[in-house]
């Protein structure tokens, strides 16, 4: 997962990719040529993507 802020709103865009096109997801301003800030070492793998909640038998394992 890699952020990028945004210029002109002054807020923070999270992708999975660094690559492409990359609109604001906020003021939709153009931040491709913004520079990529890499997560902290403790953050790498983890996605900003909300999960299903366990089930009672991934609890008891």
């Amino acid at each position: 997962m890699v952020k990028k802020y945004c210029r002109e709103c002054c807020k923070v865009s999270y992708s999975l990719s660094a690559e492409g096109l990359w609109i604001c997801p906020h003021c939709a301003a153009d931040i491709t040529d913004q520079p990529v800030v890499r997560p902290a070492p403790w953050a790498v793998g983890i996605l900003p993507i909300a999960s299903s909640p366990p089930t009672d038998s991934a609890l008891l394992n």
